[in-house]
């Protein structure tokens, strides 16, 4: 038994590391390569190295290090994560990830560009980028939890201790310590907010602050 496993693992070798780690459909199976690779085969772990990718469906995963249990079917990425799909990227220094339930936590320097989506040359869903400390992420739903987070969208920016964002509503929910900042100068300030990306709408509550100019253009001109 040992001997088949080191000839398989020389073969991963040869072959520039390429494996499958189960597979039950098409959107379930995931192939990864690298340039090199060690082994637990009694633990069950394989241990990447190089130029790692990892493909499930329309996922696509890319680290210079990976630790992947065979088990429980469970990647652990450090070192330039760089995570895709047809909606999002995100980016991050490290990435604990569940390829059954295809969700993962985001570690250190966290980017998240989610996209501009269009349908019959109209916009459906507007782009926005997000900076975190942490993010958990279900790649099905593109749901998000991001743990001391900003983001930055063409009609605002926005800061708050947590930023949950559900994309099937299009709702961006901004708790503890918000702040918000519109183009024309405007600040809201508050301890929740929720903006609905999909009418352009927006709820502050809790300790409501607002800063804005009432100065003119034509003020402003003269100011000048």
């Amino acid at each position: 038994m040992i001997r088949r496993v080191l000839i398989k693992i020389i073969l991963l070798l040869i072959l520039g590391c390429c494996f499958t780690v189960f597979s039950a459909s098409d959107d379930d199976k995931v192939k990864v390569t690298g340039n090199s690779i060690k082994g637990d085969t009694e633990k069950k772990i394989s241990y990447i190295e190089g130029n790692v990718r990892i493909v499930q469906g329309k996922s696509v995963i890319t680290t210079e290090k990976a630790r992947i249990d065979m088990d429980n079917k469970q990647l652990f990425l450090e070192s330039k994560v760089n995570y895709a799909n047809e909606d999002v990227t995100i980016k991050a220094e490290i990435l604990d990830y569940d390829l059954k339930k295809k969700t993962g936590t985001f570690y250190r320097e966290v980017i998240l560009d989610r996209k501009e989506q269009k349908e019959k040359g109209k916009v459906v869903k507007d782009a926005f980028k997000l900076f975190a400390d942490e993010l958990y992420f279900e790649a099905d739903s593109k749901n998000f939890i991001a743990t001391k987070g900003k983001t930055e969208h063409k009609d605002f920016n926005g800061t708050a201790e947590r930023i949950e964002y559900d994309d099937q509503l299009e709702y961006l929910s901004f708790f503890g310590n918000v702040y918000l900042k519109r183009p024309e100068g405007e600040e809201l300030r508050g301890e929740k907010a929720v903006i609905k990306l999909k009418d352009k709408s927006f709820h502050v509550d809790s300790k409501v602050v607002i800063d804005f100019d009432v100065e003119d253009d034509d003020e402003k001109k003269t100011s000048n």
